[in-house]
């Protein structure tokens, strides 16, 4: 159900049927409030036709104060017990006087049926709750959204940065306006949340002898702890220590520093979990199927720590248009009830949702005569496809339909190269005189440290101490070595940049994979699971809470990239057609480059026709030569003289001669296409880069029985090229043999 958030602010509306006739037990109340005076606990109370029908309506921080304002001065009996709020601004209060919110008791609303709770109905506000003796019992930052968001998106938040942290809902649907606790103890008893509970925590274990280090800020429980950073734990048995402490890091399994100050001693104590301080992180998320993603988090927003106030994040999606399937089986797979063939369509039925589209790429398996990748010709409703097929196998009642691809593309977040655990820390350049810890990733620029593979990257194996000499190669303090799995050679010129995280679409082989359509899809649905997306074994990543993949930028493809980390993806094995429609972001920026992005060498498409009296002749082939042709130390390689060049083609990177992937026999359709690596082909001496020529390529075809033979010439420009190859009908052939 949508937020309503409909802050009642007309004091009329809690002062409704104001009844005080119990106060000689302190209680006081309307139809909206119940005030226990004597135990100082209120709560909302929600009776149906009031003011808090709706799920989702709630009171401003300030309609509060102001309706206990209005009560104590105007109602005979209260005035005579301590008041319950102190307004610091219209936005921050404190709960004082040892007042507590009873959240025991749920507002069920008249219009839903929903439920909620009186913290989780104090819109607009932030506050602490102070206990009589001046303790910090808990304390709440208002959390606010920015922007439009649908009635049924769900906003969830984490409050560690760890890559598995629970996350949690809001308590409501679309835009949000509610408290977040940030600060405070566990509720121990399970009927309420009284002075007594606070940072009471669980039954403590057995004592074991503890090392409190004063200088350090340190403890050492000789034991295992359990702790997390921002634990709030208590400390008992103690001389000196007992007290409510928070846990600021967690040094290993046994010892602990925490925010106080301690006193030097040792001595057999007992620390409880008895709450949690999440004042340093924040980050809230809008994930949902169809629509833009979004996220914010405190440096977002410009701050470094939450306190009691209102903090507004820029929390806002939109349909996404680059999204074109329907149903998560279009990546998990559907399962075939029927499958069909007549001749010219294949019928496939899934038992539930299948998720595809027109144009999607798809592959059959687990039937007996479909078996292979296709393409959607129709979608006739949501479990049932066409495929433009001549297969005929009968009809089948088995198998899986899914996208094509998927099946084998892998996400994997490189680990620390030292280690083989935890992330890898890319660095930028080396320099001299520094202190790096094992497993750095730096960037030498090769020539001037006469590093043998040239410019390239390097981790720190072993140091004894800072950086040293003028370059890598001259520090003899540390061991450097290369490091291959994230370093890519994007422009193919001997530029690599460094990738933290690498989304492999085809994780099977090197060859071609998913078209940046289907490398899209793929991450924004990774992206929504709550389980580990890491292929890598070094550590577990929730895809709910992992950062962006991809993105569009109109119709190219863009890795993401964050500098502040630094962090950055690089796809390998995009499908040929996408080779120049993706853009890789780096993160570093090293020696020698003006900016982080890298483009892959320009790739144009080659097309040739052939004409009826070849594609129909089955003993028909075709070559493809360069028309002028030199090989250093060989001489002349023209098209027309021995040992003439083939013309390359280009498929994931890797050159082929030209017709190899068909035995050089012309297709049945009459038309063949081929990537060439513009840019890149420095077959022939050609020059490469941005200097790139248009190269003059001269094709040859001929047939037995219907084909004669023609050539073709004509230039691959930076746009590609067509070839026609129109063959006379051959009229005098007869077999030799």
């Amino acid at each position: 159900m949508a937020a309503i958030l409909t802050p009642i602010v007309d004091l009329d509306d809690i002062n409704t049927n104001w009844d005080n006739s119990a106060f000689a037990t302190g209680i006081f109340q309307s139809d909206e409030v119940y005030i226990d005076a004597d135990n100082k606990v209120f709560y909302f109370k929600g009776t149906a036709g009031g003011g808090f029908e709706n799920i989702g309506s709630g009171v401003t921080g300030q309609a509060l104060y102001s309706f206990f304002k209005d009560r104590w001065k105007n109602d005979v009996y209260l005035p005579q017990y301590e008041f319950p709020m102190l307004s610091i601004t219209n936005e921050q209060f404190e709960f004082i006087n040892g007042w507590k919110i009873d959240d025991t008791t749920s507002v069920t609303h008249a219009t839903s049926g929903g439920t909620s709770t009186t913290r989780k109905m104090i819109r607009t506000a932030g506050w602490s709750e102070v206990e009589v003796d001046g303790t910090v019992s808990r304390r709440y930052f208002g959390f606010v959204s920015l922007g439009a968001l649908g009635s049924t998106d769900q906003i969830y938040y984490v409050q560690d940065s760890s890559f598995e942290a629970a996350t949690v809902n809001t308590a409501y649907t679309d835009a949000v306006n509610e408290a977040i606790q940030f600060y405070g103890n566990i509720e121990a008893a399970a009927g309420g949340d009284t002075a007594a509970d606070d940072f009471a925590g669980t039954a403590s274990g057995t004592a074991t002898t503890v090392d409190f280090t004063a200088s350090t800020k340190t403890i050492n429980f000789t034991a295992a702890h359990g702790f997390a950073e921002g634990d709030v734990i208590r400390i008992s048995g103690s001389t000196n220590n007992n007290n409510v402490l928070i846990v600021d890091t967690v040094v290993d399994s046994d010892t602990i520093t925490v925010k106080e100050t301690l006193t030097n001693e040792t001595v057999g104590a007992t620390a409880t979990h008895v709450g949690f301080d999440r004042s340093e992180y924040f980050k809230a998320f809008v994930r949902t199927r169809g629509k833009t993603y979004a996220d914010a988090d405190l440096v977002d927003i410009g701050v470094s720590e939450t306190t009691y106030i209102v903090y507004r994040f820029p929390i806002t999606n939109a349909t996404d248009l680059n999204i074109k399937t329907t149903d998560d089986a279009a990546f998990t797979g559907s399962t075939i009830s029927t499958i069909s063939g007549n001749g010219t369509t294949i019928t496939i039925d899934t038992s539930a949702a299948h998720g595809l589209y027109v144009g999607a790429p798809v592959t059959v398996s687990g039937t007996t005569g479909y078996n292979a990748n296709y393409v959607v010709e129709g979608v006739t409703d949501s479990d049932t496809i066409t495929i433009a097929s001549t297969t005929n196998a009968g009809t089948e009642n088995a198998g899986t339909l899914k996208l094509q691809y998927v099946a084998s593309i892998d996400i994997t977040y490189l680990p620390n190269p030292d280690s083989g655990t935890g992330d890898v820390v890319i660095k930028g350049d080396w320099t001299t005189a520094t202190t790096f810890e094992l497993g750095d990733v730096v960037f030498d620029v090769g020539n001037s440290s006469g590093a043998a593979n040239g410019a390239r990257w390097y981790y720190l194996d072993a140091t004894t101490g800072d950086s040293t000499g003028a370059n890598l190669a001259a520090d003899s303090n540390n061991t450097w070595v290369e490091w291959t799995p994230g370093q890519r050679d994007i422009e193919e010129d001997g530029t690599f940049s460094a990738y933290s995280v690498v989304y492999d679409l085809n994780s099977a082989g090197t060859t071609p994979g998913a078209t940046k359509e289907v490398a899209y899809e793929y991450a924004q649905y990774q992206l929504r699971l709550t389980s580990d997306i890491n292929a890598g074994t070094n550590t577990n990543r929730k895809g709910n809470i992992a950062d962006p993949l991809v993105f569009f930028v109109g119709s190219t493809l863009n890795t993401y990239s964050d500098t502040s980390i630094p962090s950055a993806v690089v796809l390998d094995d995009i499908a040929d057609i996408d080779v120049n429609n993706v853009q890789y972001n780096e993160a570093v920026l090293v020696t020698g480059r003006t900016n982080r992005i890298h483009l892959a060498p320009t790739v144009v498409l080659v097309t040739v026709n052939f004409n009826n009296n070849l594609f129909s002749d089955d003993d028909a082939i075709f070559k493809a030569y360069y028309t002028t042709g030199t090989d250093t130390g060989s001489g002349t390689r023209d098209f027309g003289t021995p040992r003439a060049l083939v013309v390359q083609r280009t498929s994931g990177g890797v050159a082929s001669d030209v017709g190899s992937d068909v035995s050089n026999d012309v297709p049945s359709n009459g038309v063949y296409t081929f990537n060439y690596a513009y840019t890149a082909d420095d077959t022939n001496g050609r020059t490469t880069g941005v200097n790139a020529a248009d190269v003059n390529i001269t094709i040859v075809a001929i047939g037995l029985n219907t084909g004669q033979y023609v050539t073709s010439a004509g230039n691959i420009t930076d746009a590609g090229a067509t070839f026609s190859l129109v063959a006379p009908l051959e009229r005098n052939y007869t077999n030799p043999a």
